[in-house]
Order: C-alpha cells, then structure tokens, then sequence
C-alpha cells in the first residue's frame, strides 16, 4: 500500500511539474511574441461584405496578424451599433464609415482619430477631391477614402426590347412614360405583376441626389419638392411603383418582375450572380439636368478609432494596405465601388479591362461632388426617409399637403 501511495505521490509531484512547466513556457512565449509583434489582433468592423475578401488577403500576406472582421448589414446598423460600443467603452479599432451621415456625429464624440498626419500627404498625390472631402472637417482628415458608388437605374433589357423602348432615358419625364409601358397586369386580375420602376430603401440618398445644385454646392429646396412630387405621381396616378416596398426592390427585379431599378451602383455584383442569364441587364446614369450634373456619391472610409490605443501603427498599416494599387484595382471588379485613387480609376478605364456595366459606374467618378460632412446630414436623412415613408402611406395625398410636409 505504502508503495503505491508512494507511487501515486510521484506522479502527481511529475504531472505539477508539467503543467507548471507548460504556463511558464506560455507565458515566456506569449511574452515573447508581444515583444516582437508576432501574433497581433485587430478588431475591423464594416458594412460593405464585399470587403471582407480583401481582408482576408491582408491577412494572408501579414503572418502574424489576426483580423477579426464583424460585418453588419447596412450602414445604418453599424453606426448605431458604433454609437453604443464607443458609450461603452467597448469600440472596435477600425471601422468602415459611410459618409452619408453621422460623419460629425463620431467626431464630436471623439470616436476616430485624425488620420492627416499619417497617410495624409500620400492622400492628396493619388485621392480626388471628392473622396478627401467627404471625410475632411475641422482642418483634419477623419477617414482614409476606400471607393465611392452612385444612384443608377438598372434596367431589364428584355422588358425594354419586348415593349420597343429605348433604353437610352435621357430625362425623368422619359422614365416614367418607360415605367407606364412596362408595367404589366398580366392575367388580368387587378394586381400588378410587372412594375414599371421600383426602388431600394435608400430613397433619401435619391432624393438628396434629384435636388442637387451644383450652383448651390447643395440641394435645392425646390428641387427637393419636385423630387418628391415626381414620387407621388409615380405612386399615386401614374402607379408605376408599388408603395412601401423598398426591401423588395431587389428581388423584383432579379425575378424580372420590374422593368427598372433605381438602386445604388454597388450591387451590380450581387445583380449579376442572381441574375445570371436570366435575362440581359444595363446600368444607365441618373439624368442629370443644366445645374445637376453632380452626384452625391456614397464614399466609404476606414477609421482608426480612439480604441486603437496602444495598437495604433497596426491599425495605420491595415488602414494604408487598402489603399495599395493591388487592392484599389480590385475595387470595381469585387466590390462595385469606384476607387478613391484617382490614377487607378483612370488606368482601368483606359485598361479595356472593365466590362460594359462596370464602365458605365466607374465613369461616373467625373459626376462626384465634393462634399464636406456636416452635423446636419444624419438629421436631413432621417426627414426624407420619414417623409418617403409618409408620402407612400398616403395615397390620397396632393401636392399642396407634401409642399407643407416637406417644408416641416
């Protein structure tokens, strides 16, 4: 008995020394690995999936590096995920930001650190105005500008061919005499099974877009009433648009149950792969009238946050990789968007490498407008998207009570 007590005391004295052989060693290696940047982790948030890729390949060519990518569905779902995380204490270290709105909003929390001052001068040799502006505020660079996407009509060629339209829609009073041909009742039994146009749930941003003055450097307040008045009119006597819809703009489309498409350039790929070859599809330009040649493009930017703390030369040298010729080239083909780099968007379009829809987007970086963000922008979103959203909930509406909503 003594014997085996013996025995199992050694055993026990050889596994304690194991296992405290193992955390020290652990320690020592973990300890090691801080001091020469082996292993290092940082934590990305975006809203464009498509991204996600180009992570991964800077994962890939950085051993040692750990990106842990969190996407969200929208914009919208990140920034207020954001605005929470950064009460908390518990924000990301880069985030992708849209400049549409909430842009100040970060900045005066003191979410995002000024990015001037570590790719800043690299910036202005290679970025376009519009791209440096949409994240510029208070003398500082608050993003690094990845690529920019646009308003488009997509349209069914096949509809368009089968009711002899041509496809070449120079004004709004064209698209929607297009709209009233192609919207179908089918089977004759008082429902709608082709619309004529439909539109994604970014109809603030489409509005904002029809209202540009490029003589104002702004909206126009009576173009934004006649954006909105040509709305009601499509829904309420034209009907070539269903009311409260917007979710499902693109899945009517991609089952050819609608002619047109007013959506933003950055689906194309996800049109294409569901679309397949179903049937053809182009992408045609906003019209742009005298004054309103200018789009308000969606620009996406990476930003270092305060977070970053501690970690922030990773943070930077992830931030500055997207801005590499490789990726920036990549951009249109991957993820639709038109790169901020404007020797490399000009290069593709020279290139002959682009196909016929992703030259029709990326010519329209000559369109942008610069645009600086202001603490206003969150707020004017939501007042369109909540007029929008009355405006179709509305179908008696006339036009004297929009004016009055609008104005409000």
């Amino acid at each position: 008995m003594k014997q085996r007590f013996s025995l199992l005391v050694g055993f026990m004295l050889i596994v304690g020394c194991a296992a405290a052989y193992m955390i020290v060693t652990s320690s020592q290696r973990s300890s090691s690995e801080r001091e020469t940047g082996e292993s290092r982790s940082l934590s990305v948030w975006i809203y464009s999936e498509e991204l996600a890729g180009f992570f991964d390949r800077y994962e890939e060519e950085h051993p040692g590096v750990n990106v842990n990518l969190r996407v969200f569905r929208s914009w919208r779902t990140l920034y207020e995920e954001l605005l929470t995380a950064v009460s908390a204490n518990a924000a990301p270290q880069v985030a992708e930001i849209g400049s549409t709105y909430g842009v100040m909003q970060l900045v005066n929390r003191g979410a995002m650190l000024p990015a001037g001052e570590r790719i800043g001068r690299d910036l202005r040799e290679f970025v376009s105005e519009p791209f440096l502006a949409a994240f510029s505020n208070k003398g500082e660079m608050w993003a690094v500008p990845l690529g920019g996407s646009v308003p488009v009509l997509y349209d069914n060629r096949n509809l368009f061919g089968a009711a002899q339209l041509d496809e070449k829609l120079l004004d709004w009073t064209a698209i929607g005499v297009a709209g009233t041909a192609l919207t179908k009742d089918i089977d004759q039994d008082g429902l709608t099974d082709i619309w004529g146009l439909v539109a994604d749930a970014n109809m603030a941003w489409h509005h904002l877009n029809m209202a540009y003055d490029s003589s104002l450097g702004g909206r126009s307040e009576e173009r934004i009433y006649e954006s909105f008045e040509r709305w009601r009119e499509y829904l309420n006597e034209d009907r070539i648009t269903p009311p409260l819809q917007h979710q499902l703009a693109m899945s009517q489309f991609i089952y050819g149950k609608a002619g047109m498409l007013l959506g933003t350039s950055r689906k194309r790929p996800t049109l294409e792969k569901f679309i397949g070859g179903k049937f053809e599809f182009g992408v045609l330009p906003l019209p742009g009238e005298p004054g309103q040649a200018d789009l308000l493009p969606e620009i996406s930017g990476l930003a270092v946050l305060a977070s970053a703390s501690g970690n922030e030369d990773l943070a930077w040298e992830c931030v500055g990789y997207m801005l590499e010729e490789s990726v920036q080239s990549r951009l249109m083909r991957d993820a639709s968007l038109i790169p901020a780099r404007g020797d490399v968007a000009d290069r593709l379009l020279r290139s002959g490498e682009l196909t016929e829809r992703e030259n029709a987007i990326m010519r329209l970086k000559d369109r942008f407008a610069v645009k600086y963000p202001t603490v206003d922008d969150e707020g004017m979103w939501n007042k369109y998207t909540g007029d929008q959203e009355w405006l179709e909930s509305s179908p008696a509406v006339s036009p004297e009570a929009l004016g009055k909503r609008l104005r409000h």
